[in-house]
């Protein structure tokens, strides 16, 4: 191999980390802003997951991208956690809520009588 080839491998890897950063970076926002777009979620943890799985061969000279790939589940799987804990936070809010206002049309009904 020529010393060109070698540039251009280090030039790959420069741009693969600059894009990990940028990347992994991107989701930074989403996850405190609690912005999830679903069908985004779904396809991007199903891709990185699959090259995460599929790349694992090539660690060395794919670092960047695999790390990339394997932070991004690892957020995605937070910002579903998260996602999920604040639907059940807001039923279970619901729920008491409306079990309260349930005990209080009972407690009414019962003084009336």
């Amino acid at each position: 191999m020529s010393d060109g080839g070698g540039s251009q491998a280090m030039y790959g890897q420069w741009l693969g980390w600059m894009m990990a950063a940028i990347y992994m970076g991107g989701r930074i926002p989403q996850i405190a802003l609690n912005g999830l777009n679903p069908l985004m979620f779904i396809f991007a943890l199903i891709a990185n997951a699959a090259y995460v799985g599929r790349e694992c061969e090539k660690i060395k000279a794919n670092m960047p991208w695999l790390l990339d790939a394997a932070v991004c589940v690892a957020l995605d799987a937070f910002l579903f956690n998260s996602f999920v804990l604040i639907i059940l936070t807001k039923l279970a809010v619901t729920t008491d809520h409306d079990a309260v206002c349930v005990l209080q049309i009972l407690h009414e009904t019962r003084s009336k009588h």
